[in-house]
């Protein structure tokens, strides 16, 4: 008994190196582990637009604030906004407002910024408070019950809002687009009418994203592929 005493209280140099090495380790992936958990549920901080938002992995920050790549684009941008502000009769701020929105949302969604205007244009008149007999609301006349699943990813949710309603209904028409391979047929779902043969929704849209299409400096951009 005294000779497995005196064993075991002898103090090996190299076993306690291994275990101080083991133990650092599991120290280390712990924290690792811990970090990995926080980064996937903090909260994004609010913006220059005021909005705070949910779950980083659940949501798509949306600011007013970003800009264009480049000047080029900056000027077609400022360009599109001075037709909307003189021929729909809306302030020149609200004009480059609604104008930028399109943008952002058409470069996240993959679709022609100039799409998105004509659908504004056609829907609501650039109305940020419009609502039809049916129910849609906003800019882009969105019903919220029909998408709620993707309204609950936006921001405040708030789909008067006219951030979080451009951008909602850039995903609804990407949505389509990818549904039905053609910017008509899509173009008609939002409408609620993919039955009606005439195509007299699609056909409006598409006229006034061509007028647009033809003011000159315009005529340099390069719309998405959709």
């Amino acid at each position: 008994m005294r000779a497995y005493s005196a064993r075991s209280s002898a103090i090996n140099p190299f076993g306690l190196r291994n275990l101080f090495l083991m133990f650092m380790a599991c120290a280390w992936a712990a924290v690792m582990l811990h970090s990995s958990d926080q980064a996937g549920n903090r909260l994004v901080r609010p913006d220059a637009s005021g909005l705070s938002f949910a779950r980083a992995d659940r949501v798509v920050a949306v600011s007013s604030r970003e800009r264009p790549e480049s000047a080029e684009l900056d000027a077609i941008e400022a360009r599109v906004a001075e037709v909307v502000h003189r021929q729909y009769l809306i302030a020149s701020e609200a004009a480059r407002e609604f104008t930028h929105l399109a943008w952002m949302s058409g470069r996240r969604a993959g679709i022609d910024p100039l799409l998105l205007i004509a659908v504004m244009a056609v829907e609501s008149r650039f109305n940020p408070i419009a609502e039809s007999p049916m129910g849609a609301k906003g800019l882009m006349q969105v019903i919220p019950q029909y998408h709620e699943d993707k309204l609950a990813k936006l921001a405040s949710g708030n789909v008067l809002d006219p951030t979080v309603n451009v951008e909602l209904g850039a995903r609804i028409l990407r949505d389509y687009l990818d549904r039905s391979g053609s910017v008509e047929a899509a173009l008609q779902w939002y409408n609620g009418a993919p039955g009606d043969e005439s195509r007299g929704y699609a056909t409006r849209v598409m006229t006034e994203r061509n007028r647009f299409a033809r003011e000159p400096i315009v005529a340099t951009l390069r719309p998405p592929r959709i």
